[in-house]
């Protein structure tokens, strides 16, 4: 995922190899199986990031399935690219997913992970989203649900918080801070979709590298940034943000996480 030019420098090969296998992998994964099961002869990606949901829609569907992959930050979408160049029916497009580029009624199926929480005007993006669906399309998306059920993140919040006395990095209330399935579950009907349904999935992750996720987290996204920007040392927050993480899953090496998984039909 990513909806900004914020997402640059080495900020996506964090979010890819830091993040991806703690937080988005496993739910790439259920995310592609909901879409396969509609057998959607093409489908269009919203926010595709760095490709993690793209590489499991195309294990996920039958190789004649075309995918469109859409994101509006260009860096992040290079290592998309590159990852799965070999691969066939996958094109990738610079995308803003409240102005989609494309007619109406063109897709079967739509994705979109973690994104939602990003849009400005979600409901522009869902109107958008209707529109350039089909009659009876699906559109398959999912949001994180609070700190309280992700508990890593708030973790995270607070340790980087620690370090300023006033004006803290906020970026960590974005992503959890959007998750009222029946206030989420409304926007889309008034977007124009007929049916929404919704799904809470749970996941112990294994944290198998403490050390890289913990530096993930602070240079995977625009954290790092937000620390410089407020004078902060960001590998003082690392070393802070590891020892606190250490902490609280060194004897478990896994952490809780939990999403909201949304099918909206056209």
């Amino acid at each position: 995922m990513s909806t900004s030019s914020n997402f640059i420098g080495e900020v996506p090969k964090f979010y890819d190899q830091g993040l991806g296998p703690v937080m988005f992998n496993h739910y790439a994964t259920d995310l592609s199986r909901r879409v396969a099961r509609h057998q959607p002869a093409n489908v269009l990606e919203l926010a595709a990031g760095t490709g993690i949901v793209t590489e499991a829609l195309r294990a996920a569907l039958p190789q004649p399935t075309a995918i469109t992959a859409t994101d509006l930050n260009q860096p992040m979408l290079a290592i998309a690219e590159a990852k799965l160049e070999n691969k066939n029916a996958i094109n990738f497009k610079i995308v803003d997913a409240q102005d989609l580029p494309f007619e109406p009624a063109t897709f079967n199926s739509m994705a979109c992970q973690f994104g939602i929480m990003f849009f400005p005007n979600k409901l522009l993006s869902f109107q958008e989203a209707c529109r350039v669906l089909k009659p009876g399309g699906h559109y398959v998306f999912n949001v994180w649900r609070s700190w309280k059920e992700n508990p890593f993140a708030e973790i995270a919040h607070e340790t980087i918080a620690g370090f300023f006395s006033g004006d803290p990095p906020g970026f960590y209330k974005v992503p959890f801070g959007y998750h009222d399935a029946n206030e989420i579950t409304s926007l889309v009907r008034q977007g124009g979709f007929s049916a929404v349904t919704s799904e809470i999935v749970k996941h112990r992750s294994p944290l198998k590298d403490i050390a890289g996720f913990s530096k993930a987290l602070v240079y995977g996204n625009p954290i790092r940034e937000e620390v410089l920007a407020r004078g902060g040392n960001p590998d003082e927050v690392v070393a802070a943000l590891e020892r606190a993480m250490r902490k609280e899953y060194g004897s478990a090496n896994s952490t809780p996480l939990e999403a909201i998984v949304f099918t909206a039909v056209k």
